[in-house]
C-alpha cells in the first residue's frame, strides 16, 4: 500500500483559510485555527500511542522546512525513539549549557549588585563617623585612624 506524500503547494498553504487539518503525507499536516493562525504538526504513532508535535507557525516555518523537520522526526522514529522525548531532551540541554556558560564579567555584576547595599551602608557609616570626628576637632591623625579602622573592619555595629 503506498500514499501520496507532498500533497500541499506553497500557494494552497498561502491561500487556506478555513479552519481544519490539511494533510501533506507521512505525517505532516497544516493546522488553520480558527482565528485563522496557521502551524505544522507532526502526527505519528509511538508506543502505540498517538501523538501529535507542533513545527512551527508557517509565519517561521515554510512548506520545504516544514518537511524536512517531519522527516527528521521519522528518522528518529526509525530509531525507535520519540521525537517529542528527543526535543525535550535538546531543550533540556540547551538550557543547562547555557546557565554553565556564565561569564567571568556577569558573574563579577552578580555579586557586586548582591553585596552592593552592603557596600553601601558602609560608606554611610564612614561617613557618618567621619563627621563626628571632624565635629569633635581631633586635632592628632592617630586619633582619628583608629576609628576609621573599626568603621571599616566592623560596618554593621553602627546600623
Amino acid at each position: 500500500m503506498s500514499y501520496t506524500i507532498n500533497k500541499l503547494s506553497a500557494v494552497k498553504v498561502r491561500s487556506v483559510t478555513r479552519p481544519g487539518m490539511y494533510g501533506d503525507g507521512a505525517g505532516l499536516w497544516l493546522q488553520v485555527s480558527k482565528s485563522g493562525a496557521k502551524s505544522w504538526i507532526f502526527r505519528y504513532a509511538f508506543c502505540g500511542r498517538r501523538r501529535e508535535m507542533g513545527l512551527g507557525s508557517c509565519h517561521t516555518v515554510d512548506l520545504v522546512l516544514a518537511r524536512e523537520k517531519a522527516k527528521q522526526c521519522r528518522l528518529v522514529l526509525l530509531e525507535k525513539r520519540d521525537p517529542i522525548e528527543e526535543r525535550d531532551k535538546a531543550r533540556a540541554e540547551y538550557v543547562h549549557q547555557q546557565a554553565k556558560r556564565v561569564t567571568f564579567d556577569e558573574c563579577a555584576s552578580a555579586y557586586i549588585a548582591a553585596h552592593l547595599r552592603h557596600k553601601e551602608k558602609m560608606l554611610i557609616n564612614m561617613r557618618v563617623q567621619m563627621q563626628f570626628v571632624c565635629r569633635t576637632t581631633i586635632s592628632k591623625v592617630h586619633e582619628v585612624l583608629p576609628l576609621l579602622d573599626a568603621a571599616v573592619r566592623n560596618p554593621g555595629l553602627n546600623d
